[in-house]
């Protein structure tokens, strides 16, 4: 009986770690996907690079550092090279006026943090 309570205790333990972690990573990748959706496509934005455009794109860039001090130890390389790269693009894309390029940069990391987004969420649909 005592082994029975003890698996019970850690599959409860498993379970809530797995859950929050889960809930963190959606959360966060969610807050990028808002950041990166709120920034402008306009040419006006470009012409010369507007304040709010650089300091929205800092913004972005700020949560994606602070984010990478965590998602490397539950997720590969492969999964965030694909972010990590647009989101470095956004930013000098940003810099250098570059509108088509930022604007694909832009699709680029909303797709990439998309993934991961479906990646780290629990789906019970999976399980059955």
């Amino acid at each position: 009986m005592k082994t029975f309570i003890a698996a019970t205790i850690i599959f409860a333990l498993l379970c809530s770690a797995i859950f929050g972690i889960s809930s963190a990573v959606v959360q966060r990748l969610g807050e990028l996907t808002a950041l990166a959706l709120a920034l402008p496509e306009d040419a006006g934005e470009f012409s010369p690079p507007s304040e709010r455009l650089l300091s929205q794109t800092t913004q972005l860039g700020t949560l994606w550092e602070k984010s990478m001090h965590f998602f490397p130890y539950i997720m590969g390389y492969e999964m965030l090279d694909r972010a990590d790269e647009a989101a470095l693009s956004l930013a000098a894309y940003a810099k250098s006026g570059e509108q088509a390029e930022f604007l694909a940069a832009k699709t680029r990391f909303l797709d990439s943090v998309a993934r991961l987004r479906e990646l780290f969420g629990v789906n019970f649909s999976a399980i059955a």
